[in-house]
């Protein structure tokens, strides 16, 4: 990602790139703007900038490229990632780390540059927890700027969600802040000023964002070919510059219709027992990411409870809208007591193997298998 592909802020860059033709480049920054002001993305992309034009501590108008596909896998040696964790179910232990994560990271990074701490600890399964910046990540950081540049003129330390320091960190990294190793860049992003340590806001230079501007906001949804006008308008309006709300927004209203679709479509081949149907669906959904298919599963269950509602009568109590009236009222003819239970079971416990990584179509061939014994209950 280069600073011209980063939306909105527009005065940010300005600033960072006279800085950098000037030959100013601050030891630590902090980056401060509101959830979805492109914090994040700025840094990673002002990162690339300096790799490519600085050389001899010179602006270069002639970029180097050479590191370019590492900086855009987020895998470049010299740049290193910080940011909040906690244990999981799929990884444990006492003394966590970034670098544990940092698999996720990438993928989250790559998937959401936009994304706010919720989407994360979501897409790393941390539901009933907070993630945060521990002594031990601390001592991490300490121990990767004290090894020279490896292929750039700088190493860089990029604290995402600074605020999530905790104080024993903190004051770890304060002397590191004030005297960094040599060649050392670092590059704290937060969304306010008042969770950071005095000692730790007055030992960085701090660029302040805002909320993303209409017409930038307007050029990032616009490549979505399927909003009209009118919901494009209407996403920028609620969105009120956050990107990331936007993009969430358009995630819902897909992920409802992409649910629907796949589950009514999963359900008839099971009813019909088409083995060679399912093989097919099967190889193709589960190349979605881990989060869509728990969120796909998770409307199996919803459609599960309104078809026992229907049956069993209590319409004040449904939650569905008209989209999906037509098929529960068809699919809840095949739904009892009994085998709803089988059903939810199966899904429920399909969710959690795929939040541990297991292979989804393994998982999701192993559900159909029990729907298409089921779902034909005895008379």
């Amino acid at each position: 990602m280069n600073l011209e592909q980063v939306y909105g802020n527009d005065k940010v860059k300005a600033h960072l790139l006279d800085a950098l033709k000037n030959g100013r480049i601050p030891h630590a920054q902090l980056f401060c703007g509101p959830e979805g002001s492109g914090t994040l993305p700025m840094a990673i992309a002002y990162v690339k900038t300096i790799i490519q034009h600085i050389k001899n501590g010179k602006w270069q108008d002639q970029p180097d490229t050479t590191g370019d596909i590492k900086l855009e896998k987020l895998a470049h040696p010299d740049v290193h990632f910080s940011f909040p964790v906690n244990k999981t179910e799929s990884i444990k232990g006492d003394k966590l780390k970034s670098d544990d994560f940092l698999h996720l990271w990438r993928e989250a990074v790559l998937e959401m540059p936009y994304m706010n701490i919720n989407a994360w600890n979501h897409h790393i399964g941390l539901l009933n927890a907070q993630g945060g910046i521990s002594v031990a990540e601390s001592s991490a950081i300490m121990k990767k700027l004290s090894l020279k540049p490896f292929e750039s003129e700088y190493k860089f330390m990029l604290i995402w969600m600074a605020e999530r320091i905790n104080q024993s960190a903190a004051n770890k990294l304060l002397k590191l802040l004030e005297e960094p190793p040599e060649k050392t860049i670092f590059i704290l992003m937060a969304q306010s000023t008042e969770r950071i340590l005095p000692t730790i806001l007055s030992r960085c230079q701090l660029v302040q964002f805002s909320p993303i501007d209409k017409a930038s906001m307007k050029e990032a949804l616009a490549s979505d070919n399927e909003l009209t006008d009118q919901q494009l308008h209407t996403i920028i309006h609620l969105s009120e510059g956050n990107l990331n709300k936007a993009f969430e927004l358009i995630r819902h209203d897909k992920q409802i219709e992409f649910n629907h679709d796949n589950f009514a479509v999963w359900m008839r081949m099971c009813f019909k027992k088409d083995m060679a149907g399912i093989f097919k669906w099967v190889d193709k959904i589960s190349r979605e990411n881990r989060e869509n298919l728990r969120l796909f599963l998770n409307y199996g269950l919803h459609v599960f409870r309104e078809s026992l509602i229907m049956n069993f009568g209590g319409p004040e109590l449904q939650l569905i809208d008209e989209s999906e009236n037509g098929f529960i009222e068809k699919f809840s003819k095949y739904i009892t007591a009994s085998n709803c239970q089988e059903f939810v079971g199966a899904f429920e416990e399909a969710s959690h193997d795929i939040g541990r990584n297991c292979n989804p179509k393994i998982v999701l061939m192993d559900v159909s298998l029990i729907i298409l014994t089921k779902i034909h209950p005895k008379k």
